[in-house]
């Protein structure tokens, strides 16, 4: 009986319906009311019934997991399906050199499905070229030239002719000249609306870069020399040419008129290459008795005379000094001429150097042996080589883009190679020299490398902060095998620093 009177009976009526309700497994009103409270009773009163529909519910309920489980493993398995034909779809572009595309489809490639198999075609990505196939199969292409707007290039090879390609779409837009025999040297002039081709024959062509309907160009000037020639330059004016041929001798001419300016001797030995500064103001030529040689241009005196066994030459455009890139042998050296001192020398143990070339505004290098290489000469806190690709067989003539945006090298085999610069990335090749290493271990803050190695040639260095990929120091070693063999050269160990 509850205390208060609201809470109390209001009439037996009341009192007899509740307990015919307790009776019947009804809601009583004395105790809990509501929808919870009625289907609680009604569950009591129908429990054959609550089981059969809550068995059916639950039947129901996992059949609707099932088919949305079922579902999603269909959907993920044709995710997956879809992944693997964009990775052979990737796989195809990559060995058809379509860089755009194959970056395209890997960008595309779900996130949660990329694996080993998607960083391994991400990272041959980054060193993808183009290829473009038109010469003669099998014949070596001798000389390669960017035109100055960096949408095309020439080239000129073994198999006889001068072609012009599309660097946007890799097409060959003509061949402009079709000769008897190998073409040795190509040059752009006139802001590329002439091309200047040099033959063995001893034949020198200048064309128009204009292609015509038949896939030639028109001839505007021919010259002829006594020995095959090895090299054409334009001076930057464009209006002058220069012509080495292995005779020695290396001549300029006007490039309108084709009149004989000067002929500068080189004692009659051959020249292997010829290059002018940016300026205009000096010309060097590298020559096979050991001996590069650096005239005035304007006055053809001779003021250098460096004992350098170079088989190629490149200026470097720098504000303030005059600077001269040698390939001498294997290594890549680096000359002030206005003082004659020593820059710089790099080893890079490939073979010997074909081809220097350098960007416009003199930021980068690109050089080629056995394998084609580019040079940021702006990163001056570590080595700047990035190793772009490597054959068995030796690269022939490379060449740069006046922006410096794409790279070009041509094969033995009569193939011709494009990257893209800025999807090369930047790598330090540590220690590029051909001496055996019998270990390699690294710091675990991952600040040195520590490599043991046959040399004792090098003087050790100081311990101090060094940078990217020069030596930090170089303790004196033991040879690791001197206990079952006498000693030849003593084991040297070599701290690298890198970030």
């Amino acid at each position: 009986m509850c205390r208060e009177k609201a809470g109390r009976y209001a009439a037996c009526f009341d009192l007899a319906e509740d307990l015919q309700a307790y009776l019947d497994n009804r809601v009583v009103q004395a105790h809990r009311t509501g929808a919870l409270a009625e289907a609680r009773a009604w569950i009591r009163r129908n429990r054959s019934t609550a089981l059969t529909a809550a068995a059916a519910l639950l039947a129901l309920a996992g059949a609707a997991v099932g088919v949305v489980v079922a579902q999603w493993r269909h959907n993920d398995t044709l995710s997956r399906q879809v992944y693997s034909y964009d990775l052979s779809r990737a796989v195809s572009a990559l060995n058809a050199r379509n860089t755009d595309s194959l970056l395209s489809l890997l960008e595309g490639c779900p996130v949660k499905y990329r694996g080993w198999e998607w960083r391994r075609l991400r990272h041959l990505a980054t060193f993808a070229h183009q290829v473009f196939s038109g010469h003669q199969p099998g014949t070596r292409i001798r000389s390669v030239a960017a035109h100055p707007d960096g949408t095309r290039f020439a080239s000129g090879g073994e198999d006889n002719t001068v072609r012009i390609w599309d660097l946007r779409d890799g097409r060959c837009l003509g061949a402009l000249w079709e000769h008897t025999v190998a073409i040795r040297s190509l040059a752009y002039g006139r802001a590329g609306t002439v091309l200047a081709a040099g033959a063995f024959d001893g034949t020198v062509q200048i064309f128009t870069t204009q292609i015509s309907e038949g896939g030639s160009g028109a001839i505007l000037m021919r010259l002829e020399e006594v020995s095959p020639v090895v090299c054409v330059r334009f001076d930057p004016d464009q209006e002058r040419l220069v012509t080495a041929d292995l005779n020695g001798a290396v001549k300029v001419w006007g490039a309108s008129t084709g009149e004989l300016l000067r002929t500068l001797l080189t004692d009659q030995s051959r020249v292997y290459d010829v290059a002018i500064s940016p300026d205009g103001k000096w010309m060097a030529a590298a020559t096979v008795r050991e001996a590069v040689r650096v005239w005035e241009f304007e006055s053809g005196r001779l003021v250098h005379e460096l004992h350098l066994e170079a088989f190629s030459l490149c200026f470097q455009r720098a504000p303030e000094v005059k600077l001269l890139w040698a390939g001498v042998n294997a290594r890549l050296v680096c000359l002030d001429l206005q003082s004659g001192a020593l820059v710089e020398s790099i080893n890079l143990n490939k073979g010997s150097v074909s081809s220097i070339s350098s960007s416009t505004d003199g930021a980068k290098l690109v050089v080629t042996d056995a394998a084609a290489r580019l040079i940021d000469l702006q990163r001056r806190d570590s080595r700047p080589l990035v190793l772009v690709h490597e054959l068995g067989l030796a690269y022939g003539p490379g060449a740069i883009t006046s922006d410096g945006e794409t790279m070009i090298s041509a094969t033995q085999d009569g193939l011709l190679c494009a990257w893209k610069v800025s999807g090369l990335g930047q790598r330090v090749i540590v220690e590029p020299e051909p001496l055996a290493k019998w270990g390699v271990a690294t710091q675990p803050a991952g600040r040195l490398i520590a490599a043991a190695c046959w040399d004792g040639t090098a003087p050790p260095l100081g311990p101090g902060d060094r940078p990217d990929g020069e030596e930090a120091h170089r303790p004196p070693g033991r040879d690791p095998f001197a206990a079952v063999r006498p000693p030849r050269r003593p084991a040297r160990h070599r701290l690298l620093r890198f970030h």
